[in-house]
């Protein structure tokens, strides 16, 4: 049982490691911190979350087109405009909603 505690406390402090491993363990370490900052970005003034400023640009856009598309279906009398702004509007109502599902 001690030489379980023993070769753990060797393995944690790196005494009987390679220095290979020890290269390994430190480039593990920076992954890991690269990872923690990776879902931010910092300008000189703020920092953001990156997925929500994500999202909420994505959400913007398309909610843009889609008033932009209802304006010119209401705007417009001849048909073939009133097809492409339906046609744009459905597919971006399409990708918008999830998919059905069973579960």
């Amino acid at each position: 049982m001690d030489e379980k505690v023993e070769l753990k406390e060797i393995l944690r402090d790196g005494a009987g490691s390679t220095p290979r491993l020890r290269t390994r363990r430190i480039e593990h370490e920076i992954e890991l911190e690269d990872k923690k900052y990776d879902d931010h970005w910092q300008s000189c003034c703020m920092t953001i979350d990156r997925r929500a400023t994500r999202y909420f640009s994505q959400l913007a856009i398309a909610m843009l087109i889609m008033v932009f598309c209802i304006v010119m279906l209401i705007r417009n009398d001849d048909c073939p405009s009133q097809q492409l702004y339906s046609g744009i509007l459905t597919t971006i109502i399409g990708i918008m909603l999830p998919s059905p599902s069973l579960h």
